[in-house]
């Protein structure tokens, strides 16, 4: 197919070109193949269930059978099998012994192998670049902007272009040359959080330096937080988190795991200036996936810039364009229509695609795409419109 031997042309690509617009950075879409092994538990399940449970990415448009169906028919879906016995010492998995699945309700056999062609499109992230401020022979200190991540999984195996960590590497590189040993994250700061972070030159380092900073009693992070309302005292937050199906942190679910936060007032900012509290927080445990952010909204004191877990109740607009956490509105082009003609290239712009026809229709100002229950069939739409020269 078509597709799969463009994939394969961009296995080891150059680093793939940004577009920044409205101080959001974006990255054009790009083609790459993941080779996903099947579960054991799986085994025996259909084509369907097995796509459905075990291959997931990041901004995906449309749900279940009709979007499988679709990158099946796309030539987006191989299955191989035997493969143990066939390859017992490893390896990569000769592309021949791929094979389209007869459909999605046929059983997947054991041992084997999805190859998926994914159109990668990276959510926007802020356009500020991390700033060095301190170096050395073995270790970089680094001001990590809100609104970038440090890393960001765009699915098994790749972390792809728009994340702190990448944007740092590409940056020395293109200042220094090709001989700029890559620096590895020690730590990590969310998203729409600013602070010191730390890296080092090589990955084994990085390793050791996670290891010393795990170490019981060995450190203590403080965290600054802008939340919107009153905190008036100390406030102790002990309560169990989870990960919700949503991918957030929630204070409810059975596997819950104990967590406490330590929150006290520094400042505060009353009406009419923003209404919100600038406050310390520290873990009393090991810290949790979202802890704070969690706790700080389950406590009725949201991050006033966190998107993912602000409580807004000033609108239930379904069409309400999300923003990137920092109050810029994504796909919010300029203008001279900058974002809408990156996305439409062709050079990068797959008809096949559902993501592709997306973020045309985001881009264009259609706000259908914003909601939930029209995406689908919106992409579709724009899909069309764009290979059909109407864009």
């Amino acid at each position: 197919h078509d597709v799969v031997a463009r994939a394969r042309r961009c296995a080891m690509p150059a680093p793939r070109d940004y577009v920044v617009v409205n101080g959001l950075r974006y990255v054009h879409p790009y083609f790459h193949t993941f080779d996903i092994r099947v579960s054991e538990k799986r085994v025996g399940s259909s084509v369907l269930t097995a796509l459905d449970e075990q291959v997931r990415f990041q901004g995906r448009v449309g749900e279940g059978r009709e979007h499988w169906a679709r990158e099946l028919a796309s030539g987006r879906v191989r299955l191989a099998s035997d493969v143990r016995r066939r390859l017992p010492t490893g390896g990569e998995i000769p592309d021949e012994w791929f094979a389209a699945p007869e459909s999605l309700d046929a059983p997947v056999p054991p041992d084997s192998f999805f190859r998926v062609v994914r159109h990668v499109h990276e959510p926007c992230v802020g356009c500020e670049v991390p700033r060095v401020l301190l170096e050395d022979s073995k270790l970089v200190f680094v001001d990590k902007p809100a609104g970038v991540p440090t890393l960001a999984g765009c699915g098994p195996g790749l972390q792809g272009e728009n994340n702190a960590t990448r944007l740092l590497n590409r940056t020395r590189a293109e200042n220094a040359g090709a001989d700029e040993e890559l620096l590895f994250a020690v730590n990590r700061i969310d998203k729409p959080v600013s602070g010191v972070w730390i890296l080092a030159k090589g990955s084994r380092l990085a390793a050791r330096c996670r290891a010393a900073l795990a170490k019981p009693g060995h450190e203590t992070k403080t965290y600054l937080a802008r939340v919107r309302g009153a905190v008036n005292g100390p406030i102790r937050i002990d309560a169990p988190l989870s990960v919700g199906a949503d991918g957030r942190a929630t204070t409810d679910g059975p596997d819950a795991k104990p967590a406490i936060t330590l929150v006290h007032p520094v400042a505060r900012y009353p009406p009419p200036w923003d209404d919100c509290t600038l406050v310390a927080c520290r873990l009393e445990r090991a810290g949790r996936f979202h802890q704070i952010r969690c706790h700080l909204a389950s406590a009725g004191v949201p991050i006033a810039n966190d998107a993912t877990y602000r409580i807004d109740e000033s609108t239930n607009d379904s069409f309400t364009r999300r923003d990137d956490g920092g109050g810029t509105e994504v796909y919010a082009d300029d203008d001279d229509g900058t974002l809408l003609a990156a996305v439409t290239d062709p050079e990068v712009f797959t008809a096949s695609c559902l993501e592709c026809g997306w973020a045309a229709a985001a881009a264009a100002g259609d706000r259908r795409a914003f909601d939930q229950r029209l995406r689908s069939s919106c992409a579709a739409e724009w899909c069309d419109r764009v290979a059909g020269g109407g864009g």
